[in-house]
């Protein structure tokens, strides 16, 4: 399946029902990492009934060009394909099962791109998940224009700088175990997998990070929920201790945002000292086991 840009195939996956079909699920995988990191959880939910289709964004995975693909986007409206991309997947998904509900999952900046989707097509889904999220970043609106320029001169240069200062901004509460993966999971095997992966961890460009950062001043700012269903069933989780979601806080102020506006299904589960990568961690069957409950409560 061709990209939005008109140039890449989108490196995907179908994960068949090997169970009684109860419905489709969407994957859409975070930043610096791809489709492939999700096998485990896209089995464990096909056992469940469910047709699971997994892909790897622009810039990201097989679905780049070559290793210098790699967390680079090319385009000025990059943010706007990645949207374009997830649309297009989820409705390619949902004409493979016509007959079946729809249900959607993102995490971090999948989530985004989730958020984003469900501005255009929210209507065709039967339920949508948001992992290791965030809440509103009006620091995005100033941080932006710099980005853009930086963009406009060197877009394929590596952000090197913006890329440290991001790391550290997310593991400043864990700098005592002095390791840069800390702040992504509990699990010591998770990180050790995720830096020994070589399609995981890429230092984004100058373009990179403006799509990743226009991508989400669209997806969490400007009341992005206006043209969301209000009859939309929302699950929102994380670990607790994700910075991402500013340690449980932006999730609360998203949801109770959302049910302030009339927002009628929304749910948020929170995992007591966990991170950012629940579906990767140690106990991830758990979160499955919830996800899957989460679904079946939607049917």
């Amino acid at each position: 399946m061709l990209s939005c840009d008109g140039i890449h195939a989108l490196h995907h996956t179908l994960f068949p029902p090997t169970a009684n079909p109860r419905g489709t699920l969407l994957i859409i995988h975070g930043m610096a990492e791809h489709s492939g990191r999700y096998v485990a959880f896209a089995h464990y939910m096909a056992s469940q009934g469910y047709a699971v289709l997994t892909y790897d964004q622009l810039g990201h995975g097989r679905t780049a060009s070559s290793p210098d693909g790699l967390g680079h986007f090319a385009k000025p409206n990059s943010s706007d394909l990645l949207v374009g991309d997830g649309r297009q997947m989820a409705e390619w998904l949902a004409k493979q099962y016509p007959d079946l509900p729809h249900f959607i999952l993102g995490h971090s900046m999948g989530s985004f791109v989730v958020r984003c989707v469900l501005q255009e097509i929210g209507s065709s889904f039967t339920g949508a998940v948001l992992v290791g999220s965030a809440g509103t970043a009006p620091s995005l609106r100033t941080t932006l224009p710099l980005l853009k320029g930086l963009a406009k001169f060197g877009p394929a240069q590596r952000a090197d700088k913006i890329h440290g200062l991001f790391g550290q901004a997310s593991n400043f509460r864990f700098r005592s175990e002095q390791d840069p993966l800390a702040w992504l999971s509990v699990s010591h095997d998770n990180r050790q997998r995720f830096s020994d992966d070589p399609l995981c961890g890429q230092v984004f460009t100058r373009n990179g990070f403006y799509t990743l950062l226009s991508l989400a001043d669209r997806a969490v700012n400007h009341q992005w929920y206006l043209r969301l269903p209000k009859d939309l069933p929302m699950l929102w989780t994380s670990g607790d201790q994700d910075p991402v979601g500013h340690f449980s806080l932006g999730i609360h102020q998203t949801t109770q945002t959302l049910k302030t506006q009339g927002f009628s299904k929304i749910s948020s589960q929170l995992y007591p000292g966990w991170r950012h990568d629940i579906l990767q961690e140690a106990d991830k069957e758990q979160v499955y086991h919830n996800l899957s409950q989460w679904f079946e409560q939607q049917l």
